[in-house]
């Protein structure tokens, strides 16, 4: 059978190869999905999802739309869902970035919750953007709203060729092996993982 991977597996993946999502939304998931959606339309000037939000919740998607607008300089940034599909060279599953500004060629992905490391996912965004505009390199931001924090990272072509590929290659290795890692939790394999079992009996 083929391993159907999508560009927001590849971090969990690089982590440990035989990660498989869970199904269903945890109640942080979904208010993730919430302030994602009310960022986008706040920067489309609606604020349909925005009013539904909590006030603590609406000042972290108000800096979230704000720090969006200050990376754009002033140029157009694309943050409607239908317009921002992904289709990654080497992937097997499209994604959805969160926004995209091609005057300043960049592509933006907004986070919730932790901080952690979303690298192998902005680069199959950012190789998408090369893919599709013709470029060589392409800048990709990950917006972490609830730590007021950005990353940054700049890639070449060939870098995010790399970094994808050796992701797949892994994750699609016959003989590969599970690695407990942050993401565990969010794992279907979780309950039946001899990695666990172990780390569990060993401690």
């Amino acid at each position: 059978m083929i391993k159907e991977i999508s560009p927001s597996a590849l971090p969990k993946l690089a982590e440990c190869a035989l990660y498989v999502s869970a199904p269903g939304a945890s109640a942080a998931a979904e208010r993730g999905t919430l302030i994602d959606k009310a960022i986008r339309e706040l920067l489309q000037d609606d604020p349909t999802t925005y009013d539904t939000l909590t006030a603590e919740d609406q000042s972290v998607a108000r800096w979230g739309a704000d720090e969006i607008r200050t990376l754009s300089g002033g140029y157009y940034v694309e943050t409607r869902e239908e317009h921002l599909g992904m289709e990654v060279p080497g992937l097997s599953k499209p994604g959805t970035a969160d926004a995209v500004c091609l005057r300043a060629r960049w592509v933006a992905d907004i986070k919730t919750g932790q901080v952690r490391n979303y690298r192998q996912q902005l680069a199959a965004y950012a190789l998408a953007c090369m893919q599709e505009h013709f470029a060589n390199s392409w800048t990709a931001h990950v917006i972490y709203v609830d730590q007021r924090l950005r990353r940054t990272y700049d890639f070449t072509r060939d870098q995010a060729e790399d970094i994808v590929s050796k992701v797949v290659e892994e994750a699609t290795y016959d003989k590969a092996q599970p690695t407990p890692n942050e993401f565990c939790g969010w794992c279907a394999n979780r309950d039946g993982c001899r990695a666990l079992v172990r780390q569990s009996s060993e401690a």
